[in-house]
């Protein structure tokens, strides 16, 4: 799984994923940036008062082309991260 981070992603979130992620001993890659992630939760993250947004996402090579790829193991691995951190989660959790 590839977990992002910056300004425009919920930083409470972020810390309890990948808290999730290490008692779950989940290989996870992190990319930080210092702006915009490129994904429609920039625009969620702002938009009114504001969601709580959260990105996770698949490490692939040559996206946006007819031939973007992934490992299989990563897509089950990531859709398991993904299922066992949102039934983890059990509501009131100190962000």
């Amino acid at each position: 799984a590839l977990s992002v981070g910056g300004p425009n992603i919920h930083k409470g979130y972020f810390k309890l994923l990948d808290n999730y992620a290490k008692d779950k001993e989940f290989k996870v890659q992190y990319e930080f940036g210092p702006g915009r992630t490129g994904t429609d939760a920039d625009n969620v993250q702002i938009a009114g008062s504001g969601v709580p947004t959260l990105l996770l996402s698949l490490p692939q090579m040559f996206m946006h082309t007819p031939v973007e790829v992934v490992q299989i193991s990563d897509v089950a691995c990531t859709a398991r991260l993904l299922a066992g951190f949102f039934i983890s989660l059990k509501g009131g959790e100190s962000l």
